[in-house]
């Protein structure tokens, strides 16, 4: 699905779209790209120009800029690309100018970075060797000649003086570049007529999210493996939000419980890096060494670049939104823990701790979040273990919540992926299951939320496996 909104599209070919920004760099090169039928954008009127690239997009521009020439055979990869990139991979790989990640794997839905997109471009042209390059980040063997005619042809200047960044991904703004550089930059037509996105906002969500190395099955370093199955698609969105289920905090002690989860600080900076904006701290475990740990966990969260929410010093901190601002539309984020209800971890309005799931305090929380943005999430620890349908009271809850002005519910605690359902033409994600977990159960699903530019809501779960330790893949 990804590649198709990232290739196909409804944009005009004879009107510029309105997300490329006049006197941008990459500005001449989706005109040219659109000039060419090289593009249609993402959808009507977008192109997207700071959208993450995958290996399968790569191609297919790589494969259309070729004449899109058919491929004798399937490509020789066990991880088979999606339909609309098979001959896309299948001609890179027949004309020697892929051979693949190792494995016999293509990783179609990895990004592609910057250096990966040189090769390609240098393997289709074939060209002499180039006299060496001049940056001082680029080391590994098979990046040399790549990127040193890439230099040589003007290509690339890089990324500042004397580094090219060959592991940065690349967007759709930098490809339209290098593709229109490496063409020559010939004189291209700038048609006045604007087609005005109408790209949704996309916006994801998660379960449970466990780094704790103490316990057992859990992952193992590095922390980015626990996302890197997901290719771009928490980087490409508007808005991905997890259940952080260990406390992010190196205080405190133990309290009396069967399970303790500590969440090492290292973790966090990957996590944001994969793309991920929210974590919700209200749940069973973020407490478990104490609301002194809780407490700091947020600040450590926050120092991430991650928004914390579902805890603070009092009842309004811990009811406070995540707010979000995307193109002028405003997104707030909710967070409550309805799982251990005991009052030591409750916070009031003398007493720090989480957001509990009080029908009454997450209405008031709800419409009062109605009142500062456009759209309302709630993400929420909820339901019964190891069972794949709501609790009666979950159901009571979900419907409050939307009643109140939520726009969609993610719930999670039940350890299973259960159903997705409408109410009142709102989603609710009953339980999105384990995710950065262990793989005793394989099975996970991400919840995806796409708001029209007209309000109207649609949503979907993306199935995923976790294949291993704490590293789940979409299916």
């Amino acid at each position: 699905m990804v590649g198709l909104l990232t290739l196909g599209g409804g944009a005009s070919a004879d009107a510029r779209f309105s997300d490329v920004v006049e006197g941008s760099y990459y500005e001449d090169g989706v005109a040219w790209l659109l000039e060419n039928k090289l593009t249609t954008g993402t959808s009507a009127g977008c192109f997207e120009p700071g959208r993450i690239l995958t290996r399968a997009e790569a191609a297919t521009f790589l494969h259309r800029l070729a004449g899109t020439p058919a491929p004798a055979g399937p490509a020789p990869f066990i991880d088979t690309p999606a339909a609309w990139a098979a001959d896309a991979v299948a001609w890179m790989a027949e004309e020697g100018i892929t051979v693949g990640v190792g494995g016999g794997r293509f990783a179609p839905n990895d990004v592609v970075t910057r250096a990966q997109l040189a090769a390609f471009l240098y393997r289709y042209e074939s060209p002499a060797r180039a006299a060496p390059h001049g940056f001082s980040d680029v080391f590994a063997e098979w990046q040399q000649e790549p990127v040193s005619w890439l230099a040589e042809e003007g290509i690339t200047v890089g990324t500042a003086p004397g580094r090219f960044s060959p592991d940065e991904p690349v967007t759709r703004g930098q490809l339209a570049t290098f593709l229109y550089r490496y063409r020559g930059m010939p004189p291209t037509a700038h048609d006045e007529s604007i087609t005005v996105c109408q790209r949704p906002f996309v916006v994801h969500a998660v379960g449970d999210v466990n780094f704790d190395p103490g316990y057992g099955p859990n992952p193992q370093l590095p922390y980015s493996d626990a996302w890197s199955g997901m290719g771009q698609l928490f980087l490409n969105d508007d808005l991905t939000i997890i259940n952080l289920e260990c406390a992010p905090s190196r205080l405190g002690s133990r309290v009396p419980k069967t399970y303790n989860f500590r969440c090492p600080l290292e973790a966090l900076a990957p996590t944001r890096a994969a793309g991920i904006e929210v974590a919700n701290l209200a749940n069973n475990h973020g407490a478990d060494f104490g609301i002194p740990a809780l407490i700091d966990g947020l600040a450590n969260v926050a120092a991430a670049g991650i928004k914390p929410v579902g805890a603070g010093m009092d009842l309004a901190v811990a009811t406070r939104p995540a707010i979000f601002e995307r193109e002028g539309v405003t997104f707030a984020v909710l967070g409550f823990n309805a799982v251990n209800n005991s009052t030591a971890w409750e916070a009031t309005a003398a007493k720090a701790g989480m957001a509990y799931g009080d029908i009454d305090i997450m209405v008031a929380a709800v419409e009062a979040a109605s009142q500062h943005a456009d759209y309302v999430f709630v993400t929420i620890h909820w339901g019964i273990e190891k069972t794949f349908s709501p609790a009666a009271d979950d159901i009571e809850r979900a419907h409050a919540l939307v009643d109140a002005g939520a726009d969609a519910v993610f719930g999670h605690g039940p350890h299973r992926v259960q159903p997705l359902e409408f109410y009142n033409d709102r989603p609710i994600f009953w339980s999105l299951g384990n995710f950065v977990w262990h793989n005793l159960t394989r099975q996970t699903a991400v919840a995806e939320v796409l708001v029209a530019r007209d309000g109207t809501i649609s949503a979907s779960l993306i199935p995923g496996t976790i294949v291993s330790k704490g590293h789940p893949v979409l299916d």
